[in-house]
């Protein structure tokens, strides 16, 4: 259990299909086959994990850390707002965040020093958007409300920056939020 943790800086996940499984599969389909004909045993190299291979390099984690994001937030007010308007419009229909926890990252200012949470802000606020009548929320050239929220949504970068870094909690929720949004279909208005 002490080894359970949200933060997947150092570590990685490999899924079933996976290539850490299918070589897995081969070494055992091989050691089966060998056994048949007598070849021997194969050396156990698999389950050993040598840090120099698995986890990044300094150099390589200096540059993940350092590929953040800079978002432009709405004031506090209208974050505040929008906030609230996306807990009550879109996430009581499409649970994807927890309030509480959401709220107190917020008000500790994670948004403001992590790129993948600011990233996850940024669409919430652009959601909260399109359940607001405040004029703050269009973009300043235009009065169409199919705007709303549409500065906000198109400041998360829709690829990631390395594929160096592993997944983290915050870029997987931006990926649920962003791609379960309406502002996707630039002609979808709704208020």
């Amino acid at each position: 259990m002490q080894r359970l943790a949200v933060d997947s800086t150092y570590h990685r996940f490999f899924g079933k299909s996976s290539s850490a499984v299918f070589l897995t599969t081969a070494r055992d389909m091989k050691k089966k086959y060998s056994e048949i004909h007598n070849y021997g045993d194969i050396p156990k190299t698999f389950g050993v994990k040598r840090p120099c291979f698995w986890d990044p390099q300094p150099w390589v984690h200096a540059k993940i850390q350092t590929a953040k994001e800079k978002y432009e937030f709405p004031e506090q007010d209208l974050l505040w707002l929008l906030i609230d308007k996306y807990f009550t419009y879109v996430n009581a229909f499409l649970p994807l965040l927890h309030r509480q926890t959401f709220e107190s990252h917020v008000s500790e200012g994670l948004h403001l020093r992590n790129g993948g949470f600011g990233g996850v802000v940024s669409l919430v606020c652009a959601l909260g958007s399109r359940h607001t009548n405040d004029p703050r929320v269009l973009l300043p050239e235009t009065q169409d409300c199919g705007s709303a929220g549409w500065a906000w949504f198109d400041q998360v970068q829709l690829i990631r920056y390395s594929c160096l870094a592993p997944a983290s909690i915050h870029e997987i929720q931006s990926y649920s939020v962003r791609y379960n949004c309406p502002l996707q279909n630039r002609g979808l208005k709704f208020l």
